[in-house]
């Protein structure tokens, strides 16, 4: 019985079978050698969509106040992390998941080079130590990419402030024919 799915994105037709075979190998033994067995590996077709994310709060109508700003600030998928040490290299959470039983700890799951610094002379593999390892500061929103969000609140105030005159023009224009006396005229009898 097949306990975990370990699925692979692939770029559709970029895949032969000896190139699966062999990677899914690597995953299993990868997994093993961590004791996690009874792992069945499947390949699905996936085409890469850069911030693509369902939302946390409901969504809303374009002419809410909020739609340009909340994004950010709401997303299950693609929200974007940094480590406390390392603010000027940012990436984003891949999933989240719930580590189960009785505790309400949510754990998330990133690429290596998020979290790590990676270049040509930095590029060690991750090994896991144990629970008494020192763990990774992880924030929501790196520096940059808060002021960023920033930004973009800024200008959003900024294009509901040039709107406000147009605004109020269509509701005075709008306004003026209820505001008009009306004169009836009486019937004869």
């Amino acid at each position: 019985m097949v306990l975990s799915l370990f699925w692979v994105g692939v770029v559709p037709d970029s895949l032969d079978s000896d190139s699966s075979f062999d990677s899914s190998n690597g995953i299993l033994d990868l997994l093993a050698i961590n004791d996690i067995v009874d792992v069945k590996v499947e390949y699905r077709k996936s085409i890469y969509t850069l911030l693509v994310r369902p939302a946390l709060l409901p969504s809303v109508s374009n002419l809410n106040t909020t739609v340009d700003v909340r994004g950010s600030l709401t997303t299950a998928l693609g929200l974007f992390i940094a480590t406390s040490d390392r603010q000027d290299t940012q990436g984003t959470m891949g999933l989240y998941f719930a580590e189960g039983g009785s505790s309400d700890k949510e754990l998330g799951l990133t690429c290596h080079h998020v979290l790590f610094k990676t270049d040509e002379n930095t590029n060690d593999p991750y090994v896991f130590a144990g629970a008494g390892v020192p763990r990774k500061n992880v924030q929501l929103l790196g520096l940059c990419r808060f002021e960023k969000l920033l930004d973009d609140i800024k200008l959003c105030i900024g294009r509901h402030g040039i709107m406000l005159p147009i605004h109020e023009d269509q509701i005075a224009k709008l306004w003026r024919p209820w505001m008009r006396p009306t004169t009836r005229r009486r019937r004869r009898s």
